[in-house]
């Protein structure tokens, strides 16, 4: 009897994450987390299903929320490609923020911290550069440099 719930369960757990990616695909973000929470209910630690909440936090604008799940996935399966991309990326938008909004030190903290995960992100070194240079870091600006 345990086992047949289990599967039923696992089913359960397969199939909101599905709809949860059908509504994802669609455009339909605010929707498809109801359909990942679902499944989050049933396994909080399915690094899938997190990563596929911070994707849908990330398409809604929502950075920070999509790093707080990217988070949790990588914690629990370090090597999910998909969510340290997702986290890049979201990373990268944060930074542009930052950048966008004159706030250069917080800009340059995320670029680092893309530069952490991946030392030759070409969008992170160009936009540190150019908030080095802006500074008036000139030699900075210059080690900086997908060049360098």
């Amino acid at each position: 009897m345990v086992g047949a719930l289990a599967g039923q369960t696992n089913q359960t757990l397969l199939e909101l994450n599905k709809r949860g990616l059908e509504l994802l695909g669609s455009g339909n973000y605010n929707e498809s987390l109801g359909y990942f929470d679902g499944a989050l209910a049933i396994s909080p630690d399915n690094a899938q299903v997190l990563d596929n909440k911070g994707f849908a936090l990330y398409s809604l604008g929502n950075f920070s929320g999509a790093l707080y799940y990217y988070d949790k996935a990588l914690a629990i399966e370090p090597n999910l490609t998909g969510a340290s991309n997702d986290k890049v990326a979201a990373l990268l938008r944060l930074g542009n923020q930052f950048l966008n909004s004159g706030n250069y030190s917080d800009a340059i903290g995320f670029y680092d911290k893309v530069l952490t995960i991946n030392a030759s992100n070409s969008h992170a070194l160009n936009n540190k550069g150019f908030v080095l240079y802006s500074l008036g870091n000139f030699s900075g600006a210059i080690m900086t440099g997908p060049w360098r």
